[in-house]
Formats: structure tokens, sequence, C-alpha cells
């Protein structure tokens, strides 16, 4: 699985080797190289080139036009919307007549019906029955008597769609003509009927929104010969209603009933000649109206833009390789090419891998070299949660109400008498309060855990190129970050279980003062106690319904003076402890989080995801899209040696 670099040509360049005459370059033969180039790989490199787009309605006659100008019949016909790609048709002067698909390279179409038919089944293709596409179909026409041209065909306006269209196709027609004819570089050739309001004309309307001051729209006034009896299009013709910068042609081309009757494109031609000649309001402008004269204009019009435009050619191809040179030379680095041109196609996964170990350091760990200005990272994200939430999550109510007290310590006794509080009865109250901490923790934790995730699908932005390695590596991290979050929860539980089931009142920070005054609790004696002597008939009047007799018990015990005294002593006992486990638990859990979640995913990380990645059941699949960014290297020389031709081409002019 390995991949060789192209080699360099020496010598005269493919693009200025092109056709010449006298010793000069054809700059347009140029121009459509680099087009081809761009084209067949899929411009992997958008370099706005100068052409000729042709739009305008369903039913302007746009087909006809570029049919004459073509001088062959070879656009697909028939009802509803045909057109559903764009046509990039380029005209080149030969002896032979035939056809070349760029996607059917060195296959001569000789036989134009064949040529239509292949339109369509690349329609079908691409986009399938009834989309629509923005990928073209690149086709060059070798024929005499033609002037060489080219010509971008796009779908015709579509104002309403029909029961087999998608119901988006009229943005999706509209956004694909703009894409092309809102490029600076291109020529918009507006084709419109006459025998409609030139004011309302779609193709007009269209290439307005990017050419507003109708500096580079030509119109072409198509259906002449059906206009109203006594009326005209002179007016329009020489630029007096709607002008235009580079004015109207006036054509006539066949009608479907001189298509259907065989007319042949040259037959039409002729009796268009005579049509302009001899009609009273054109003849005067006979010379500068119909296809002939059309394509010498737009031939005309091509050159002189390529001119004017080619300053920023040459810039924007400078530009290019220069981005295309640094990308190529971060590639080799990656590649590790030896003088053969030769590299492990696992050492470049490897490389990929550690790039994104990298910068999952840096975004949870910093780095001082390469720290962030425009946003907080990860790492420091989970450093303020950490010390800003958990503060707050620990800060939950420290204390038991009196009359629970009162419940504790008589059900800590049991039937056992009351005389001193014990340690059981500071165990219970300070398990009740730790009890409530346990579920803000995990969530607090799995918090954390979803932090590292989103930094490791940021960081996976590295190989957003290789979805299979991607898709992997997220699926090992993520899976390590699930069982490291359950495991710091487990750990973090039988921390709060150990804090719940001993209490340490000997620890150094809590108060002995009241360890040395003695604690020792004065006998409950409520059963009998002076202080219910008037309540004697409600006592021997209780029932045996334990409900009523623990509501009686109680409202007892708050009335009972030692009672109290022994509540608010265990009450200021449990919430010092409960305070000094505060500190305890945040620092604990501070700990834990980052010893055996954030520390631990990003040993895993450094350590065991490159051997589960080589071990993975779809490695295959991840070395294959390593070997197909060796394949997208040599394609980026291709075309780094296709653009460097181009501006040693460029630069001639």
């Amino acid at each position: 699985m390995h991949s060789t670099p192209r080699k360099r040509c020496h010598g005269r360049s493919e693009l200025t080797c092109l056709k010449r005459k006298e010793n000069k370059i054809d700059i347009i033969d140029v121009v459509n190289n680099l087009q081809n180039k761009l084209t067949s790989k899929g411009r992997l490199l958008e370099v706005p080139l100068p052409q000729i787009v042709v739009e305008g309605g369903q039913s302007s006659g746009k087909s006809s036009v570029l049919e004459s100008i073509i001088g062959r019949d070879i656009l697909p016909r028939g009802t509803g919307t045909v057109t559903r790609r764009p046509t990039i048709v380029q005209l080149q002067p030969s002896d032979e007549v035939y056809a070349e698909f760029l996607h059917r390279p060195n296959e001569k179409f000789t036989d134009f019906e064949l040529v239509k038919q292949e339109i369509r089944d690349e329609t079908m293709r691409d986009p399938g029955p009834n989309g629509f596409s923005s990928k073209p179909i690149s086709l060059k026409v070798y024929a005499p008597n033609v002037l060489k041209l080219t010509l971008v065909d796009m779908c015709g306006i579509i104002k309403n769609v029909t029961p087999d269209m998608p119901a988006e196709s009229v943005e999706d027609v509209e956004r694909m003509i703009l894409r092309y004819i809102e490029q600076p570089n291109s020529i918009i050739l507006a084709v419109s009927p006459a025998n409609q309001d030139i004011a309302t004309s779609d193709a007009i309307e269209m290439a307005s929104r990017v050419d507003p001051k109708r500096e580079r729209t030509i119109c072409v006034l198509t259906k002449l010969d059906l206009m109203d009896r006594g009326t005209d299009a002179r007016d329009i013709l020489e630029n007096k209603v709607l002008p235009l910068a580079k004015g109207y042609v006036g054509v006539v081309n066949r009608n479907q009933e001189d298509i259907n009757s065989g007319k042949d494109l040259q037959a039409s031609l002729e009796s268009e000649k005579r049509f302009f000649e001899n009609h009273p309001a054109y003849s005067h402008m006979a010379d500068k109206q119909g296809t002939a004269y059309l394509q010498k204009r737009l031939q005309l019009e091509l050159l002189e833009h390529i001119r004017k435009t080619l300053p920023a050619i040459r810039k924007e191809l400078s530009h290019k390789l220069s981005c295309l040179r640094k990308d190529l030379k971060k590639m080799d680095q990656m590649m590790s090419f030896n003088n053969e041109g030769r590299s492990e196609v696992q050492i470049f996964m490897q490389k990929l891998v550690l790039q994104f170990i990298d910068d999952i350091h840096t975004n949870l760990f910093g780095h001082s070299e390469y720290v962030a200005l425009d946003e907080i990272k990860p790492g420091a994200i989970i450093n303020y949660k950490m010390h800003t939430e958990l503060q707050e999550i620990l800060k939950l109510p420290t204390d038991l109400t009196k009359e629970e007290l009162a419940n504790l310590i008589a059900n800590v006794h049991g039937t056992r008498n009351i005389l001193s509080i014990p340690s059981v009865a500071l165990e219970a109250a300070c398990g009740s309060i730790l009890a409530k901490y346990r579920e803000p923790i995990e969530i607090f934790v799995d918090s954390i855990a979803s932090i590292l995730i989103s930094a490791v699908e940021n960081s996976c932005m590295i190989v957003v190129d290789y979805p299979a390695l991607k898709e992997e590596l997220i699926r090992f991290v993520n899976e390590f970050i699930d069982n490291a979050s359950e495991e710091t929860k487990d750990l973090l539980g039988k921390h709060i279980n150990a804090e719940m089931r001993y209490c340490n009142i000997y620890h150094w920070n809590i108060s002995a003062t009241k360890w040395k005054e003695g604690l020792v609790c004065s006998p409950v004696a409520m059963w009998n106690s002076d202080e219910d002597e008037g309540n004697v008939e409600a006592t021997n009047t209780c029932t045996d319904d334990l409900d009523s007799l623990s509501e009686m018990i109680s409202g007892k015990m708050k009335r009972n003076k030692n009672m109290r005294t022994n509540s608010e002593n265990l009450a200021d006992i449990t919430t010092e402890y409960i305070h000094l486990v505060q500190k305890q638990l945040a620092d604990t859990t501070l700990k834990y989080i980052n010893c055996f979640l954030v520390n631990q995913v990003f040993d895993f990380i450094k350590t065991d995801l490159m051997i589960k990645l080589l071990n993975s059941p779809n490695k295959d699949s991840i070395l294959e899209e390593c070997e197909q960014e060796f394949q997208r290297r040599n394609e980026l020389l291709d075309l780094y040696a296709d653009l460097e031709e181009a501006l040693v081409a460029a630069q001639a002019f």
C-alpha cells in the first residue's frame, strides 16, 4: 500500500506546449485546458476562470441559440426540463467532425445522436431521473468553420414545478445558475424572447442580481420572427430600452416545425441572414445581427475578457500555488517520504493519531507555546467547574430539624433507656445528610465526562477527512470515558459510604471543647415525666395504632426539656462534623476526578489508543482511508503542476 509522488515534467510544460500558431500561445486553449484539469479533478481547487455562461428561461430558445453557434444538433430535446446539469461546450476548429467527453477520454463520437444520448445517460447517473446537479458535463466539439469558443450551458430558469419535479427544484436551479454567473470573470449571455416584454425578462432579471451595473451581460434576443405584426425590437437592439454595456444581438433560430421537417442548421443560418437584410426595422443593422455575428462577437468578447482578467488570474494562481505548496510540504512531512518517494501508510495513520493526542493534551492540560486566545479550552472549563460548581453542590443542608434529631435519638436506642448520645446517633445523623450528596456528585462526574467527550470530538477535527479513523477513535475513547466515569462515581460512592458509616469524633479539626465538657444525656423520662402530669388522660387513652402512637410520642418529646437539650447537642456536633466532611469530600472529589477520570482518560489515549486502533476489526478501512490520502497527494501534485504551467502560460501574455 504505497503511493509515489508524481514526477515533474522538465522542459516545456503541457499547457504551454498546446497548439501554437506562429510560436504564439493560444490563450483560449490555455484557459480551456486549465478548466478541463480543474473539472476532471472534481474542482479540488477553485479558480475563477473567464467563461461565457448561457442562461435563460425554458421557452426562451436557449438551446437553439447554442446549436446555431455550435453548428451541430447536439443537445437533448423533449418535453419538460431536459437540461439538469451545466454543460461546458468547447468549440475547436478542425478538419474532422467529432465530439469528446471529458468523462470518457480518448473516445471519439462521430454520431451526434450518440452525443445527445450520452448527455442523457450522464444526467441519469448524476443527479438521477428528477433532480439537478451543479457538477458540469464537459464536451469538446471539433468541426470546420467554427470559431474557438467556450460556452457553459445552464439549466433553463424554472418558475413552477411539474408533478415529476422535487418541490425545491426552483430554488436548486436558481442557486446553480447564480453560482456560475456571480463569478466576476464570467460573461453572462442572457437569452430572452423578443415576443415578451424585455422589462420582465427572466434572464435579464437573473443577470441583474449579480451584475447590477450590467457591465458583463450580453442579451440575445430570440424569436424576432414571431413578434406580432406591426411590432419590432428595433429600440431594444439599439440598446435604448434597457441599456446593457455589451448590448443586444438578435437571432432567428429554427422553430419546432423546422426541426421536425429536418431543416439543417446551414439552411437556417441562410434564412436568418435574409430575414435581417430584408426586414425594414433591422436592415440597417443586419451586419451586427444573427448567429454568425454572435459567434465572432462572443469570441472577441471572450478574448478581451481573458486579457482583462489575466492579472487577477495570475494573482489567484500564485496564491493557490503558494497554499498548495504549503499543503504538500505538510503532507510530505506527515507521510515521511524517503528518497524513493515511498512511505508506510500505517506510519501515516500513527502520525495522525499523534496529532490528535497532542491536541487533546493541549486542550486539557494547557501549553505555554500554543495557548489559545480566542476561546476557553476544555481543561480550563473543567477547572472552573470543579472550583465553583462543586462547591455549590456540597453546600447542601447540613442539619436536621430538632424533631428529626429527637426521633433519631429515640430510635437508635430502641427499647433501651436513653442515658447518653451514642456515636451511632451521630453516624445516623451524618448518614442521613451525606446520603443527599450521592446523586449530585454522580451528576457532576457525568458533566465532567461530557466535557471530555466534547473535547475528544473537537480534537478529532484533525482527522475529520478520515471518517473511519475518526469513528473508531471516538468510539474507543468514549468507551473508556464511560468506564472511567463509572469507576470514579463508584470510588466516590465508596468514600461517601465510609463517611456515613464511621464518624471520627477525634479528628484533629474538630473542636474538643464539647467532648471535654461531656455530653451525657439526661434521662428522658417522658413516660412518667412531671412535665406531662396534666396530660395523663391523653397518655392513658392512647390507642394501639402505631401511627397515632408515633405522633403522640413525638409530641411528648418536643415538650421534654431533656430531649430538647439532647437534640441541640447532637445538632451542634452533627453540623460541625458535616462541615468537616464537606471539605474532605470536596477535596477527594476534585482529586478523584482528576486522577481516575481526566488523567486516566489521557493515559489511555497516550498509551493504549494506538494499540486499540491497530487491533480494530475496522483496521483495513482506516488504512484504506490513509492510502486515499496518498492518492489525494498525487492529485494535488497533478493540480500543482497544472496550475504552475497555467501560471507560466498566463505570464506569457
